[in-house]
């Protein structure tokens, strides 16, 4: 009748220190995500400065977001103000951001699905400093 007896009780396994492969591993991918968020906060202080310089430039795609974002701002009765224009314009910047990644996301899984985590993993790390490298297009 004592615990010893007791066929329902199941031995847990015992708790052994992780290899030094996974915490390599999870190194990396923590290395990883600090400098993909780090690289993608890093701008918002600069955007509005950067938002100005592509107006003085008349860059075509700069444009085209730029009157879409003052019909959305007249639609919505947002004063004319310009530092209002630049956080609208950053919000939007953003939004898109993230509607991107939300389609994406499903293309890197398949991807990694069929090539492997690590594969995947390997390239998007090695794309973020390429992204940084040149920030403005088309060159010249």
């Amino acid at each position: 009748m004592g615990w010893a007896g007791d066929a329902g009780c199941t031995p847990r396994p015992p708790i052994r220190p992780r290899p030094a492969s996974e915490r390599r591993v999870i190194i990396v991918l923590f290395l990883g995500l600090l400098l993909d968020l780090l690289a993608f906060t890093l701008l918002l202080p600069l955007l509005p400065g950067l938002l100005e310089r592509h107006g003085r430039e008349q860059d075509p795609l700069y444009g085209s977001w730029q009157r879409g974002v003052d019909w959305f701002a007249s639609a919505i009765g947002m004063p004319a103000e310009k530092r209002y224009n630049s956080v609208l314009f950053g919000g939007l910047i953003g939004s898109a951001f993230s509607l991107l990644q939300f389609f994406s996301a499903p293309l890197t899984g398949a991807a990694s699905d069929y090539l492997g985590r690590r594969p995947v993993m390997m390239l998007s790390l090695c794309g973020l400093p390429l992204g940084a490298l040149r920030p403005s297009w088309p060159p010249g």
